[in-house]
């Protein structure tokens, strides 16, 4: 007994410590995937507004916790699937079989390093998220300061000051002119403004921190949480004064306004101050869920991998890596359609955001057991239906 004991023990050892260096290895490849979507922007501070390395470096920083909830669970899949993979090509799991070893044994290591994937994409959520959010926006109002125009991108929703959206479709950032111009404010408490205009000016005044935003031949939409009452009002011009002072001096306070800078608790009061149904309230509803759904990613696509890699299929009708990645843009399908759909309420938002774990998870069972079983994944008509069709072509 205690020597079949020490036997599992150093297998699941070996197999855990064939997880790590891939798992970081993946890490370090989406993180340098993320750095080039992002060149562009790293590029114009440098260049337009002779924002410093070391100031880019940190906005970095601050935006690390943002894509790591969602690229380590893609690292767990891809990790736990490559690390199968090539134990099965290497005949080690087949060899492990013929010991008397089960298909059910080689999990735990599995579940284990999934479960520590987890707890860090749990800490990304509930406490990076907000910290890299709230520091994020302290440090582009001090850089705003002194570059007015860092405020605004153009065909960006922009959302550095608390309870206001700001879009722009153009924007020459010498003369400050806008284009095709959207304003959400959420800071009245009689309920949301829309502000539309096609033409409007940005001044800002690098000394007292003062922006306003002067509109044109525009229109004013005003109504409750949930846009049942909504009064229309035509203007010439219209000025929309914000403070970059005072929001940095709010951000220094700890007084986050923004659901994405909330920890746990004050999330759930602020949801609780929000009418039920209204677009606030899912949206708020699904960023709290979403702190505990994303972790749990990781053991969902965990177990599809696992299936994947230990399959029983012959190595070169292995569904391999392609097979996991599309896994995962199914899994980031559904988690883009339970947004939509959970924010605009056609579906209730805790249902919406947990849908991707549920049909990931469902899927991920049956391979498993199928595996455990000595079964192929892509059941034989299948095969049967290829073949023919193959020889009708």
């Amino acid at each position: 007994m205690g020597r079949n004991y020490l036997i599992m023990y150093r297998v699941d050892r070996y197999f855990f410590s064939q997880m790590i260096f891939p798992f970081f290895l993946n890490i370090i490849f989406f993180t340098l995937i993320f750095l080039i979507t992002q060149l562009v922007d790293i590029a114009d501070l440098v260049v337009n507004y002779g924002t410093g390395l070391s100031s880019v470096a940190l906005l970095l920083a601050y935006t690390s916790p943002f894509f790591l909830q969602f690229t380590i669970p893609l690292a767990v899949m891809v990790t736990v699937l490559i690390t199968f993979l090539r134990l099965s090509g290497d005949r080690e799991i087949l060899a492990l079989k013929a010991g008397g070893f089960s298909s059910w044994r080689f999990l735990p290591p599995v579940l284990f390093f999934c479960l520590l994937a987890a707890l860090i994409t749990a800490g990304m959520t509930i406490y990076g998220l907000p910290w890299g959010k709230l520091e994020s926006r302290k440090l582009i109002a001090e850089l705003a300061m002194k570059h007015g125009n860092m405020i605004l991108k153009p065909m960006v929703f922009n959302d550095m000051f608390s309870g206001v959206t700001l879009y722009a479709g153009e924007m020459d950032k010498d003369t400050g002119s806008l284009k095709d111009i959207f304003i959400e404010d959420y800071r009245e408490k009689e309920g949301m403004g829309t502000i539309i205009a096609p033409e409007g000016q940005l001044q800002v005044d690098a000394g007292t921190g003062m922006v306003l935003i002067r509109l044109s031949d525009g229109m004013i939409l005003r109504g409750d949480g949930n846009m049942s009452d909504v009064h229309a009002i035509a203007f010439e011009n219209y000025d929309l004064s914000l403070n970059l002072s005072k929001e940095k001096s709010d951000i220094l306070g700890g007084r986050p306004k923004d659901k994405e800078e909330m920890g746990f608790s004050e999330l759930r009061e602020y949801i609780r101050t929000l009418p039920e149904g209204s677009k606030s309230y899912n949206a708020a509803v699904i960023k709290l869920h979403e702190k505990f759904s994303l972790p749990a990613a990781c053991f969902v696509l965990g177990i599809v991998a696992f299936s994947l890699g230990i399959s029983s299929m012959e190595r070169k009708r292995s569904p391999g890596l392609s097979a996991g990645l599309g896994f995962f843009l199914v899994y980031y399908a559904f988690l883009t359609m339970g947004w939509s759909f959970g924010e605009s309420g056609v579906f209730s938002p805790e249902i919406a955001i947990w849908t991707p774990n549920l049909v990931l998870g469902l899927v991920g069972g049956w391979m498993l057991f199928r595996v455990a079983a000595e079964k192929k994944l892509i059941p034989q008509f299948i095969y049967v239906l290829k073949i023919r069709s193959g020889e009708k072509g």
